[in-house]
């Protein structure tokens, strides 16, 4: 018999290699690894009854399922979001919540600026004249101006390690950066090289306003009708973090209005989204699925995240990416997580 059993609930069923990769290394180390699809929170709660790790992906995990879950020792987000599990509830009851925090940085980083170069450079407008048999010439007229990206600016809203990441490559492009994080000091964001600003500064300064933010109540629509008419009308809004940070209904309108020249969406308020969401057939915007992160280096970075998480508990110890310390206070101490830069 195992020693514990690992219960990956509503596990992603595109990456079943990633959970057989998983499951082999847990087998070496005595954990057994149950796969279920929960529909419910009686049916998640049925499963952990004999479950000591959890194992969640895009589930709530609740008060309610803690509660009932006395063998619960570790929950585990898939990814680096974990505004599906009640931390709160989680501390309370003596169980630490951890994160992917690392394994697709660069990634998404990589795919935030790909939308800035495809946004900036006018591309879906050049290609849609292309397949039009429009042929972009002379100098893509049609759909000029079009600027360089050296030299313009683009403001970074939440300075974690993923947009301390953009910051980097977007200086090797040549943008000028300024960031806002209330949580990380000036003194840190200047070291990366950007500029500390306010949020409203930011907005009226940037070409690319990048968000890079965790989804909380703190952060939900945070860009609404009010900031996106402080932004220029030559700007972006690029999202590689989570579709809630916005409001759609001020984004469309404000797309609909020329309040901005136009969005790049790796995420939206609710995916998949319906087939008549007015996003999706705007020209000026460019939606990618929820892609960002999903390269062949990260998919292999994700499981080795995973094995550290669950070697540091099974040796007693406080396991990377804790992202409510205090429940551990015998392990040696590590950053708290940014709270709201990711």
């Amino acid at each position: 018999m195992a020693r514990i059993e690992l219960l990956a609930a509503n596990y992603n069923a595109g990456a079943m290699q990633v959970y057989a990769d998983f499951r082999s290394w847990l087998a070496r180390h005595d954990v057994k690894l149950t796969l279920r699809q929960c529909g419910t929170e009686a049916e998640l709660i049925h499963h952990l009854r004999s479950a000591e790790v959890l194992l969640a992906f895009r589930i709530p995990v609740t008060r309610g399922v803690i509660a009932a879950s006395p063998r619960l020792r570790l929950i585990m987000a898939s990814g680096n979001g974990y505004d599906h599990i009640d931390v709160a509830a989680a501390t309370e009851h003596g169980v630490p919540v951890t994160c992917g925090r690392r394994y697709n940085v660069q990634d998404v980083a990589e795919h935030a600026i790909l939308l800035m170069l495809w946004c900036g450079r006018k591309i879906g407008l050049l290609q849609a004249g292309v397949r039009r048999n429009a042929w972009p010439w002379p100098c893509g007229a049609h759909v000029q101006p079009v600027s360089r990206l050296a030299g313009r600016t683009a403001g970074i809203v939440g300075f974690g390690l993923i947009g301390r990441a953009v910051a980097a490559l977007a200086r090797g492009l040549g943008l000028t950066v300024c960031a806002h994080d209330p949580y990380v000091p000036a003194e840190r964001i200047e070291a990366e090289g950007a500029a500390p600003v306010s949020l409203p500064e930011l907005l009226r300064r940037s070409d690319f306003v990048s968000l890079h933010l965790r989804a909380n109540a703190e952060t939900t629509r945070l860009i609404g009708e009010p900031q996106l008419r402080l932004m220029r009308r030559t700007a972006y809004v690029i999202n590689t973090s989570r579709g809630q940070v916005i409001d759609e209904p001020a984004l469309i309108r404000a797309l609909r209005e020329g309040w901005i020249a136009g969005a790049g969406l790796d995420v939206l308020a609710s995916e998949p989204p319906p087939v008549d969401h007015p996003l999706l057939s705007m020209d000026n915007v460019l939606i990618t699925g929820h892609a960002a992160g999903s390269t062949v280096e990260s998919t292999e970075a994700w499981r080795e995240e995973w094995q550290q998480i669950v070697a540091g508990h099974l040796a007693g110890v406080r396991p990377i990416n804790v992202v409510n310390p205090e429940v551990a206070a015998k392990a040696p101490a590590i950053a708290k997580p940014d709270r709201r830069g990711v």
